[in-house]
């Protein structure tokens, strides 16, 4: 076959060797510079090894790739009609095309669904480690395996782990093309706190500056930035004077179009990395990298995606470099200094480690049947975490999509057969009793991608589903499409369970499916079993509940935080549920300092209504339920926070002191010993029926120390564990309990010159220590035998006091 139409490509030189290594080899491993002209040479070489063409699939990562590769290709060969295109909602394909560009994900779903027929099997762009590229890659090795007819493999990529892919497909990696037109990399620091519009603006002055200004292509995390940073540059440059385009997932058509148009005049593309592999932007000659990218990972303890926003590869550095040398030379800024690259993770991180393992276990399953091979037969090249698997798998089997041998069941089937991406939506559908226009375009809103809300307030999926049903143009084309695709097939296999459009029955269906999703009015948020949304009521109509879906964790440095990205408003009537259980709650009023009732009613394990009860309004029998609920709720948080300081001040610790000291001394009385068990008793009586704060007292605890001690044994207590002594001279000693320490008499030295030896209380079984104050009250000497003070100790504090306090009497001798 005639190669002569590609020798515009880098690639070009090396056809030959590429056509030697597939005639001996089965698969094929090859790995070229980005730009170099790849993922349209090797195809047409593959194809081309046959004299009517080979049956090539071209898989790529993204629709666009599959749109501008299918196009160049087909504009270089002289029949292009053997060249076509398949993605999602739209083809370009006839039985007359031998090399069909795909992506993963629509080629997956197709052989879900029937057999395909191709002598080759492209995996472009490997080194992004997608889900489906590891599940495709498995299924057709276990092919290879079984079936002679299986088709051949070829890996392509610019970066690849070679050494893991040569064991994989037992062929050595064959490394061809010179590295496209050079590309200077500048490294351009980017203070903290500094917007990453002014940081990008800096960049693009720089390659102004140096006439660097044809196509600049900026890679930012995504649609978020790419708006924030078009309206900077639009005013930093002056509105119109530089043509800025942005560049994503779903962009309309014309957009898309004016990017890939050759022009000379400056301008600017925003991107998010939907540019980084495959694609070629005419007259990029500057790059300009943010360094970050906005990932979704899935916790499958929390059963939650968690967004966060990271620092991309090393290997995606280079891929993003790449961009700006495959039709001539040119530079790339990268936003961070040269020594935070040690930060940087070195290789993309296989999504399968990252993502929620059900619906790839259960398409694990599905082409196991399907090559009629064992569920593990087909190994995937990087294997799960092996407790995340079990979790997936165990509730598959819960759900009956599985059986405990890894077989799929019909159930399993059908959930892939219904056109729903999610598994949950899809069997919620294939459960449903009935189903109407309404409900039909709501499965399609809630099974949307795109509809993700980045605000904090969800959009409510009841009203877009109306607008959907009305063929309203306020949803894009993505979501209208899938909506026609569902009802073309609820038509054609669910005809018998039509019904007429009915919101509360629509609703009904997601409320007997997702209970857990069940979100409470609970003050200026709303609540589920296990998570708390900063939805504001008034957003929502002030349902008192929603259903929440297309659940989100954002994390940043900042704080983490649950999202909801739709909602679904629940009439009141589906809360008063018949069988409901009720039971009350104390919520804590922080500006009130102050506990409020909560009555809550459940179905099941699920909240279904939460209403708020003041104490001082609720009638008598409610009252008494909450006040019942007084001293367990003030216990619980006192164990956390502790703070006894609000009632244990001096009175009350000298009185437990006393006490202690009372059950110590008099065993036999039968008094509270005191310990961690009789505290608590305590405390507890003492929260018992209290709601507000300001109630906890020292005088309320007091008293309740006293009632447990024994009201009646208070006079006694007095009697043997005195407050003070009245001295000779009619001044007052004071008596001093401390826990832990001895009971102490404090009295001025000269007061107690006319006590001797030592002093006992509590009919003397305590021993007391004599603290004798100087003449400013503070201690001069401790003691437990004043006669030995006087005779060994006195003559040097007399000394000592004499010549500070003169005028104070300081007798030779005392004794």
């Amino acid at each position: 076959m005639d190669d002569s139409a590609f020798q515009t490509l880098p690639l070009y030189e090396s056809a030959s060797v590429i056509r030697q290594e597939i005639r001996k080899q089965k698969n094929l491993l090859l790995t070229a510079p980005t730009g170099s002209g790849k993922s349209t040479l090797v195809p047409w070489i593959l194809a081309s090894e046959k004299e009517e063409l080979a049956k090539v699939a071209v898989l790529e990562p993204r629709r666009l790739a599959v749109t501008s590769l299918a196009g160049f290709l087909g504009s270089l060969l002289p029949e292009n009609s053997c060249v076509g295109y398949r993605i999602r909602f739209e083809s370009n394909s006839s039985p007359s095309t031998k090399i069909l560009f795909t992506t993963y994900g629509n080629f997956l779903e197709s052989i879900l669904h029937k057999a395909e027929n191709f002598d080759w099997i492209v995996f472009d762009e490997f080194h992004e480690r997608r889900a489906e590229m590891d599940l495709l890659l498995a299924y057709f090795l276990a092919l290879q395996k079984t079936s002679p007819q299986a088709p051949r493999i070829a890996i392509l990529s610019a970066e690849l782990n070679r050494e893991e892919l040569e064991n994989i497909l037992q062929v050595p990696c064959l490394k061809v093309g010179k590295p496209g037109f050079p590309v200077q990399i500048l490294n351009q620091d980017s203070p903290v706190g500094t917007p990453l519009a002014k940081n990008v603006e800096k960049a693009l002055r720089t390659l102004e500056r140096n006439r660097i200004w044809e196509t600049s292509l900026v890679f930012l995390p995504g649609k978020g930035e790419i708006s924030t940073v078009h309206r900077h540059l639009d005013e930093a440059f002056g509105y119109g004077k530089v043509k800025i385009l942005d560049l994503f997932g779903g962009q309309e058509k014309s957009i898309e179009r004016e990017i890939f148009l050759h022009t000379k005049e400056p301008r600017i593309v925003l991107s998010t990395n939907i540019a980084e592999t495959s694609l070629t932007i005419p007259n990029v000659t500057g790059v300009i990298d943010s360094g970050l990218e906005r990932t979704t990972e899935f916790n499958a303890e929390q059963k939650r995606n968690i967004l966060k926003l990271s620092r991309i590869s090393l290997q995606n550095a280079v891929q993003r470099t790449g961009r700006a040398g495959r039709t001539q030379k040119g530079v790339c800024i990268r936003l961070w200094n040269s020594r935070e690259e040690s930060l940087f993770p070195k290789g993309i991180i296989p999504e399968i480690l990252k993502s929620d393992l059900r619906p790839l276990i259960l398409k694990i399953a599905a082409l196991a049947k399907r090559a009629q091979v064992p569920f593990d037969a087909i190994l995937l090249p990087t294997k799960p975490d092996a407790k995340n698997f079990e979790k997936a798998f165990a509730e598959l089997v819960k759900n009956q999509f599985l059986t405990d041998e890894k077989c799929i069941t019909i159930l399993g089937e059908k959930v892939l057969q219904i056109p729903l991406n999610d598994l949950s939506l899809a069997k919620a559908y294939a459960e449903a009793e009935k189903i109407s226009a309404l409900s039909i375009a709501l499965f399609s809103i809630l099974d949307a991608d795109e509809m993700q809300s980045k605000e904090r307030t969800p959009l409510n999926a009841l009203e877009l589903a109306r607008d959907l049903t009305e063929k309203g143009n306020r949803l894009s084309r993505e979501i209208r499409l899938a909506h026609k695709r569902l009802l073309d097939y609820a038509k054609e296999n669910d005809r018998k369970k039509f019904s007429a459009d009915n919101s509360d029955d629509a609703i009904a269906i997601f409320l007997n499916a997702f209970p857990e999703s069940i979100a409470i009015a609970n003050s200026n948020s709303y609540k589920t079993p296990t998570d708390t949304f900063p939805i504001s009521p008034a957003s929502v109509n002030d349902a008192k509940a929603i259903l929440v879906f297309h659940l989100l964790r954002t994390n940043s440095q900042q704080k983490s935080e649950m999202r909801a990205g739709l909602y679904l408003p629940v009439p009141e009537k589906f809360l008063q549920h018949e069988n409901a259980t009720v039971r009350y709650e104390l919520l804590w009023r922080s500006g009130q300092e102050r506990y409020i009732g909560l009555l809550i009613r459940s179905h099941g394990d699920v909240e279904i209504s939460r209403e708020e009860i003041l104490p001082q309004e609720a009638n008598a029998e409610t009252l008494q339920k909450l006040l019942a609920l007084t001293a367990d709720t003030w216990m619980e948080r006192h164990r956390r926070e502790n703070f006894s300081h609000l009632w244990m001040d001096e009175a009350n610790q000298i009185l437990l002191c006393k006490m202690k000291l009372a059950a110590e001394n008099f065993p036999d009385f039968g008094l509270p010993l005191w310990n961690d068990e009789d505290v608590e008793l305590v405390t507890a009586d003492f929260f018992d029926g209290v709601f507000l704060m300001r109630d906890l007292s020292p005088e309320r605890f007091r008293k309740k120390m006293q009632e447990y001690f024994g009201e009646n044994m208070l006079s006694w207590l007095a009697k043997m564990f005195p407050d003070f002594l009245v001295l000779p001279n009619g001044k007052r000693a004071h008596y001093h309990y401390v826990e832990n320490s001895p009971v102490e008499l404090s009295a001025r030295i000269e007061d107690l010159m006319t006590f001797r030896g030592e002093h006992f209380i509590t009919q003397g079984k305590v021993k007391v220590r004599y603290d004798i104050l100087a003449p400013n009250f503070r201690t001069a000497q401790k003691t437990w035998d004043l006669t030995g003070f006087w005779k060994n100790t006195y003559p040097q504090i007399r000394k000592e006091l004499r010549g500070r306090y003169p005028k104070h009497p300081w007798p030779e001798s005392v004794l």
